[in-house]
């Protein structure tokens, strides 16, 4: 396989795999753009982008392991283990979206109480809390990030399997443009912050409990 031919190929995988992505991708997305004081054009690009590199970051260095390791990672690596580290990829982003959401009630408080110079920066949920995000989230290990996963392993290449990944990303943006339709919505009809706000913590719930802790100590 060349280099150009994997990334059609992971390109079309992306394109035809975009809106089960998408669809995974919404849950703790979505609130983090919508719950937040400052719901922009920018913004939404902002946390997007950063959401996005955080699951490319996990993609990439899973496909490093199985383009350097080969058959070793493969021979391991079998749908138990990738159901745990789904598991474990839930629980890590009910964590994120807990903090997150401290994180902005923290600082919404001390803007009320007017010390502007607290130590919570307005910008650490633009950043940081997205690309954690995007970091669990690409630990879900779904049928098209398995293809994914052993165009790597074919490719024997660190390079190769992370240009793979980037085309299958690209392949995957166009089912995230609706996303840039939130501010307007949101900053029409203000009750949204809210329900965004109360969503991100039943969605972190869920994944903590349901789809974390319950199948990691109850289910084989």
């Amino acid at each position: 396989m060349t280099l150009i031919s994997g990334m059609i190929e992971s390109l079309l995988l992306g394109l035809s795999t975009g809106l089960f992505c998408a669809m995974y991708c919404v849950p703790p997305l979505v609130p983090m753009l919508c719950g937040r004081g400052e719901v922009t054009v920018r913004t939404t690009v902002t946390r997007t982008l950063w959401f996005l590199a955080g699951r490319f970051t996990t993609y990439a260095i899973m496909g490093a392991l199985f383009a350097r390791a080969g058959l070793i990672v493969s021979s391991f690596f079998d749908p138990v283990l990738a159901s745990k580290l789904s598991v474990f990829g839930y629980i890590a982003c009910a964590l994120v979206l807990i903090a997150d959401y401290r994180l902005f009630i923290q600082g919404k408080r001390t803007f009320r109480c007017g010390r502007c110079t607290a130590a919570v920066p307005s910008s650490a949920g633009d950043s940081a809390s997205p690309f954690a995000a995007g970091l669990s989230v690409g630990l879900h290990i779904c049928p098209a990030f398995w293809t994914m996963l052993f165009l790597c392993l074919q490719s024997g290449s660190v390079l190769s399997s992370t240009a793979f990944f980037a085309a299958f990303l690209v392949g995957t943006l166009p089912f995230f443009l609706p996303v840039l339709g939130l501010p307007f919505v949101v900053n029409r009809v203000a009750l949204l912050r809210r329900v965004a706000q109360f969503a991100q913590l039943l969605v972190a719930g869920y994944f903590l409990i349901f789809a974390g802790l319950i199948p990691l100590f109850f289910y084989q």
